[in-house]
């Protein structure tokens, strides 16, 4: 290992490790804007109006979730280290089983404790 003795190299090899694995950064960032957007749709619809006024905290705790699961599923599943370009079917079922696990994942911390009189729900129909 003499890449590692020399300092220009070993920059090279670490920013490899740590940049190759991640190629779609673009994807990830766009994920991220469009889970939210898709959270306020989401509660838009279900509620049928606009103003989230008393479901601010569930909207907040929901988004939350989302956020952080939903890509760390991703990342696990490759869906941000594939080139898209050359897609195929096997990826298409990549993506519907990453889909699926993520929303199962945020199920259960969702419903993880019994609502009480003043604690954040989200709706069943949003899980």
């Amino acid at each position: 290992m003499r890449c590692f003795r020399d300092p220009v190299c070993r920059a090279f090899a670490m920013r490899r490790l740590l940049v190759h694995p991640l190629r779609n950064r673009y994807l990830l960032v766009s994920d991220l804007f469009l889970l939210v957007v898709a959270a306020y749709v989401s509660y838009v619809l279900r509620l049928e109006k606009f103003d989230l006024s008393v479901h601010w905290p569930g909207f907040l705790l929901f988004t939350a979730l989302a956020l952080v699961i939903t890509p760390l599923v991703f990342r696990r599943a490759g869906v941000y280290s594939r080139y898209w370009r050359y897609a195929s079917v096997e990826e298409m079922l990549l993506l519907i089983g990453a889909g699926v696990f993520s929303c199962a994942s945020r199920r259960v911390p969702a419903r993880a404790r019994p609502p009480t009189a003043g604690s954040t729900t989200i709706p069943l129909s949003l899980c």
